[in-house]
């Protein structure tokens, strides 16, 4: 095995284009796969035929058995940690992409690797106390957002810039990185100056309506609140075993409340502290939340399909209208019912006309303080987010974000990639509403006030308190919450 080398990144470039191209390994960056034996015991049934008695008893006899692992890893090959969630991990490509760098580093014989391990509960409060005792095992995480998870880990002590790192790689994208990444986008993660957040997609809330059952009444949903309530009455009637429509309604975003922005441009306020929170004191807020204990009143919403158990509903066919998060409405259901069944259209809005409006967040990935290899992990990101690099071949996992209905956070994927397949037609639909909307503001309270908000929002659509009850119960809570996290 030849001697571990620097590597130069124009050089992995080449190398990783040969990669993409099919190009076998050489037998040099070829590495030494790592067996390990553990032996394991086996009950194994076997039929013994008894002479005594003319019958055939079954008897157990132990084996012992060899269990072998491979690992593959390049020989003296030092490993660059990182941590994430399992289900982007999975879902977006990530794995598949990585797997091709580190194809890519073996081939330069660049000396180390990518790893990539899930995270732990409460993996934040971990951090904390590694870098506290010097004993960092992860240079960053892969998923934080703009909705304040960033901004609260900033407050931590644990997050440090990405700004350096992509001012000083060599790849291609570095050199254009901040021309590429959209102007909202860097600012919402950006913290006096700097970049905390290295963004690689978004999330938008969408309405999304099943054909099969919407077809039932022969219409498709209307453009406005007040026709579409009525076809959702309808629907009560022609398909009494179907629920008209559902919603996430959780703790963790604030979904629904995108209905605010038919009355009100950005239903968010924001203080003299920097903080932001839903403006529950508006006529916009009023007429979001009496609309939704109206639909709970009527059926047209049920607890099972206001709640985190709308999306069994949805995906069984059971649901004929969906508005939440694009990627949880329809990459599931698109498979299980057929692209052409499940579709989005545009948000209701007051009056025909109207700007269609929506809610989005942003994905990023986490550098943590005191990471060993910044510049390693920095360029493993840019090299997964490059557009040109995806334009070419599928090892970035930007195309896997964009078959999981997840919203590209780069210009170059918008002039030059969505356009080429049918699959993101979709995006002619959201775009103009991302455009025209107010992005979740990235406030540390959002974390402490979205869970309490929406648990008073639950006990006044399903009719435990009143409305005024509802609002002085909230803000009284919330702000007691923030208070007391010293915010």
């Amino acid at each position: 095995m030849a001697q571990s080398k620097k590597l130069d990144r124009r050089e992995f470039l080449r190398i990783a284009a040969l990669g993409a191209a099919g190009t076998v390994l050489s037998a040099c960056a070829t590495p030494t796969p790592q067996v390990i034996e553990k032996i394991v015991e086996v009950e194994k049934p076997v039929e013994v035929e008894k002479i005594v008695e003319k019958t055939v008893q079954v008897e157990k006899v132990v084996e012992k058995l060899v269990e072998k692992t491979v690992e593959v890893q390049a020989a003296g090959a030092a490993v660059v940690n990182f941590t994430s969630e399992a289900w982007c991990w999975e879902k977006l490509n990530m794995a598949t992409a990585t797997d091709r760098y580190n194809r890519a580093l073996r081939d330069a014989d660049a000396g180390y690797q990518i790893v990539v391990d899930m995270s732990p509960q409460e993996y934040d409060t971990k951090v904390v106390q590694m870098i506290a005792d010097n004993e960092l095992i992860w240079d960053g995480h892969m998923r934080g957002t703009n909705l304040g998870s960033v901004v609260q880990q900033h407050q931590l002590g644990i997050l440090q810039p990405w700004d350096e790192y992509i001012n000083a790689s060599t790849l291609p994208i570095g050199a254009k990185y901040w021309d590429e990444v959209l102007p909202n986008v860097r600012e919402s993660l950006t913290i006096d100056g700097k970049l905390y957040g290295l963004p690689w997609d978004g999330e938008v809330y969408a309405r999304v309506y099943n054909k099969m059952i919407w077809d039932i009444i022969g219409e498709t949903p209307a453009e406005t609140i007040d026709e579409f309530e009525k076809q959702l009455e309808e629907l009560l009637v022609a398909a009494p075993d179907k629920t008209p429509m559902c919603g996430r309604h959780n703790a963790g975003t604030p979904d629904a409340h995108v209905y605010m922005q038919m009355w009100q441009d950005n239903p968010f306020i924001t203080n003299e502290k920097g903080h932001s929170y839903l403006d529950i004191h508006s006529e916009a807020y009023a007429n979001f939340l009496t609309m939704m204990k109206r639909w709970m009143d009527k059926g047209i919403i049920t607890p099972d399909s206001w709640g985190n158990a709308y999306a069994d509903s949805w995906n069984r066919g059971n649901t004929a209208t969906g508005l939440t998060g694009a990627a949880w409405l329809q990459a599931t259901a698109q498979k299980v019912w057929g692209a052409n069944n499940i579709i989005a259209v545009k948000n209701p809005v007051l009056k025909a006309g109207d700007q269609a409006k929506t809610l989005w967040f942003v994905n990023c990935a986490l550098l943590w303080t005191g990471a060993k290899q910044p510049q390693r992990v920095t360029d493993w990101l840019l090299w997964m987010v490059d557009p040109t690099v995806e334009k070419l071949e599928n090892y970035s996992f930007i195309r896997g974000h964009l078959n999981y209905y997840h919203v590209p956070v780069y210009q170059s994927i918008y002039d030059n990639l969505i356009s080429t397949s049918s699959d993101w037609a979709w995006f002619d639909i959201v775009l103009p509403q991302i455009k025209a909307s107010a992005m979740i503001p990235p406030s540390p309270t959002n974390n402490i006030t979205f869970p309490i908000i929406t648990a008073w929002e639950d006990k006044y659509v399903q009719g435990s308190v009143s409305y005024d009850e509802c609002i002085k119960g909230m803000e009284d809570e919330y702000m007691a919450a923030v208070a007391a996290a010293g915010l």
